[in-house]
């Protein structure tokens, strides 16, 4: 087929109304130019051939004159152009890149809000085996404890038992009650004199008489506080009968002075009961076998030791000790009461004395200063004393720990010389205590390095630290439920 050009104007109007397109396989299509489209722009023809295989035109330009826009009949048409694959392509590998961005930021932020923190601390440790003889100091007796000596002091607690046991009658007794007081001086600086015989009454009337006689020392100042001066006494009963019996669950004022009646003396020398008061009857007395009567004050007396124990134990304050054989009994003498023409009831008042320490001053004195002062300002535990083997080995000073025989005698002599010597043996370790909640405020938001400067700071109360942080590129947690520290000891 010859080839057809079509609507071509002379060169003075040169334009292109018409350019065929290839639809179908030998046939050509012809598209309208747009008008924006038709003013001053080149326009690239490419080769189309037809089924003669012929050109059309081959890399042929025309200018579309303005000048002849009058002839609406013809419309300009021009070849479609390719879109720019390598401006596509680029935008999308920006959004992808962006989304990747967008992610990893989100996963980055989330990781770090969910951020956890855990450190395991072995706290520092001190190991000493202890194997000696010290003395020990009562510190209510008024006295500035000597150096090198441990203070002490007595909890005390009191109890009463009964026992009905077989009896005889026996032949008419009067007997007047006698038992020991304290009598106390602060009215003076200088020791008073009290003779045998001096009379004294308490509360309910009842007139009692020192079976001795005694010097009372003056009082001792301490800062501004006076301490009274005090001796220990034995007072009996003026008149006998059992309305002058005393017994530890009585309500009783302190004894005032008679003679000093109307006197600055009448409330400031006064003597105080430290034991019941018992004995006094007057009638027909129940006889009670030796044997009974020794067996069952025995059993009366073990079982009040052991109630006792177990109320004095609760009653020890916190950051103080006492240890099971660091006590002291005394017991009255056992009264009889008759019940009927066969039975007695044997009835035994006593009371049981804890030795308690201050255990901040029981490790000072077994540890050494050295000991404690290696764990500087920081607070240390020392459970282990409960452990430790403790028992007053000079009898001279003391009774016999845990005795169920001790007498009035021998508490006398506690009071009177207050430093005993004891026994202590057994191991004693000492921990820090590593203040945990003071430890986290300070690592919150902290880096690694930043941490290792924080627990430095703890050096002498802690002795290992193993911990880590998820995910590992995150700070500690500024959410202290999101940080474990965990003590080992």
């Amino acid at each position: 087929m010859p080839r057809r050009l079509e609507d071509i104007r002379p060169a003075d109007h040169r334009s292109i109304h018409d350019v065929p397109t290839r639809t179908k396989k030998g046939s050509l299509e012809h598209k309208p130019l747009p008008a924006a489209e038709s003013h001053g722009r080149h326009i690239h023809i490419s080769k189309v051939k037809s089924d003669d295989k012929e050109p059309i035109s081959s890399h042929q330009t025309v200018l579309a004159p303005q000048a002849h826009s009058h002839d609406n009949r013809h419309e300009h048409h021009v070849l479609p152009t390719k879109p720019r694959r390598k401006s596509t392509g680029l935008r999308w590998l920006l959004i992808t890149v962006g989304v990747i961005v967008v992610f990893a930021g989100l996963g980055y932020i989330a990781s770090v809000y969910f951020a956890r923190a855990s450190f395991t601390i072995v706290p520092k440790s001190v190991l000493m085996e202890i194997n000696s003889t010290y003395l020990a100091q009562d510190s209510t007796q008024g006295i500035v404890a000597a150096t090198g000596t441990i203070p002490y002091s007595f909890i005390t607690v009191r109890g009463s038992a009964s026992s009905t046991v077989p009896a005889t009658i026996g032949p008419a007794v009067s007997t007047r009650a006698q038992g020991p007081v304290t009598i106390y001086n602060s009215f003076s600086a200088q020791a008073q004199r009290l003779i045998a015989g001096t009379r004294m009454a308490n509360s309910s009337g009842k007139v009692y008489r020192l079976t001795g006689s005694v010097v009372v020392p003056g009082y001792t100042v301490s800062g501004k506080i006076n301490i009274p001066g005090s001796t220990n006494a034995t007072i009996i009963a003026d008149q006998p009968g059992d309305i002058y019996n005393i017994t530890g669950d009585s309500s009783i004022s302190d004894f005032k002075m008679v003679a000093y009646a109307g006197t600055p003396k009448q409330n400031t020398i006064y003597a105080r009961l430290t034991s019941p008061i018992v004995g006094g009857m007057v009638g027909t007395q129940s006889v009670v076998s030796p044997s009974v009567a020794a067996s069952t004050t025995a059993q009366l007396r073990s079982g009040i030791t052991n109630d006792l124990l177990k109320n004095i134990h609760t009653l020890v304050p916190s950051g103080y000790i006492m240890y099971d054989s660091g006590y002291i009994t005394s017991f009255s003498t056992t009264t009889t009461t008759n019940l009927d023409k066969t039975h007695s009831m044997l009835s035994v008042q006593g009371s049981v004395s804890g030795m308690i320490f201050k255990k901040i001053d029981l490790v000072n004195r077994l540890a050494g200063p050295t000991a404690a002062s290696s764990f500087g300002s920081f607070k240390y535990d020392t459970s282990s004393l409960e452990t430790l083997d403790v028992t007053v080995v000079n009898s001279s000073s003391a009774p016999s720990t845990g005795s169920s025989s001790t007498t009035v005698k021998q508490i006398k002599a506690v009071a009177s010389k207050p430093v005993i010597s004891m026994k202590i043996k057994g191991t004693v370790k000492l921990v820090g205590i590593v203040p945990v909640d003071e430890l986290i405020k300070k690592l919150l938001g902290k880096t690694s390095v930043e941490a290792q400067n924080v627990f430095k700071q703890y050096n002498q109360v802690i002795d290992k630290i193993d911990g880590e942080v998820m995910p590992p590129w995150s700070k500690i947690p500024t959410n202290p439920a999101r940080i474990s520290i965990v003590v080992k000891g």
